[in-house]
């Protein structure tokens, strides 16, 4: 627990906490005018002024809490931090700030930050504390939902960027399936929430491209890699088997290893790698129809030549069919 000490005390006058009498008369209506929880204390831990804030916040009546010490409003573990704390600002003097939990009326635990000020005399003496709470709890809760949406937002662009790089690899590289591979495995690790000890492997049919070892991995993510309604392979990911120290915290306290936006990119990936290469064999198959279609063009060209030669020049003929590969068997 952070606790931010200043060396300036208040001198304020010992009206503030005597106990309740005529001062009351005007000193409670400044103290419920303020619109956050205020207490005042003396040196015995006894509150001696409260205002409204503070009761509602505690859902207690003020008979009960004034002349209470905080033992008999909060709860132990709480009220042990809040007198320590008390115990320092009498001796020392000066102001406290800092941030701690306090049990409120609805049985919600709320994150506050209290606001102490050591009440001082002419002489320097301490005659009590006054001190103000600010409840944290709702800006606390806007931060984390801040902060986690804005972590979501990365993880997000991380993927679509993976998906770019994919797509690129196939455009670059699409005539060779080991190099679009190879791109689509590197470009997997950084795309996951614990990029250090995320490996992957790509594979179809013959082909195979992988970062490290994934079958040792404890933890796996799946997509299969489907051409024209057949399974060709398969994208696998994996965390390292031996991840680091705060990995493993990670990973125990969420108990979550992969988030289902991975498993998505995975299928997405797969998606695109099953097009990528039932185009690539088709693109293939065309090729070797096309060289075929010409080298039976050429025979026949050849074949139409041979018809009309004489005996050596068929040798001769012959003889430049086998160099470009079209002499019969």
């Amino acid at each position: 627990m952070d606790v931010k000490t200043s060396s300036r005390g208040s001198a304020i006058g010992s009206h503030l906490v005597a106990a309740p009498g005529a001062q009351a008369e005007w000193l409670q209506p400044v103290l419920d005018a303020m619109p956050i929880p205020v207490f005042i204390k003396d040196t015995a831990g006894a509150y001696t002024a409260v205002n409204t804030p503070f009761l509602e916040l505690l859902g207690q009546p003020r008979e009960k809490v004034v002349k209470s010490g905080v033992y008999e409003i909060a709860a132990h573990h709480q009220a042990v931090i809040f007198h320590q704390h008390d115990l320092i600002l009498m001796r020392e003097g000066g102001s406290q700030v800092y941030d701690s939990h306090l049990e409120a009326a609805d049985g919600t635990e709320r994150s506050i930050t209290l606001y102490k000020n050591a009440i001082m005399d002419a002489d320097g003496n301490c005659l009590g504390i006054i001190g103000a709470v600010i409840d944290q709890t709702e800006r606390n809760q806007l931060i984390q939902e801040y902060q986690q949406a804005s972590w979501l937002v990365g993880e997000r662009v991380k993927e679509l960027r993976c998906v770019a790089q994919a797509s690129e690899t196939i455009v670059m590289h699409g005539h060779d399936p080991e190099l679009v591979l190879r791109g689509i495995a590197d470009a997997i690790p950084p795309s996951f929430q614990y990029p250090d000890i995320t490996v992957a492997r790509v594979s179809i049919g013959d082909f195979v491209a992988a970062t490290a070892s994934v079958d040792e991995s404890p933890w796996q993510l799946v997509a299969p890699v489907v051409s024209d309604g057949v399974t060709i392979g398969e994208i696998k990911v994996g965390l390292s088997s031996d991840p680091g120290q705060q990995a493993i915290v990670r990973l125990d306290q969420e108990n979550v290893a992969f988030l289902p936006e991975e498993q998505g990119l995975l299928e997405a990936l797969a998606q695109s790698l099953g097009t990528y290469y039932s185009g690539w064999r088709a693109a293939r198959s065309a090729r070797s129809a096309r060289d075929r279609l010409e080298r039976a063009e050429a025979q026949a060209r050849i074949g139409h030549w041979d018809f009309n030669l004489t005996n050596d020049e068929r040798v001769v003929s012959e003889t430049f069919r086998q160099l470009i590969g079209l002499a019969h068997d």
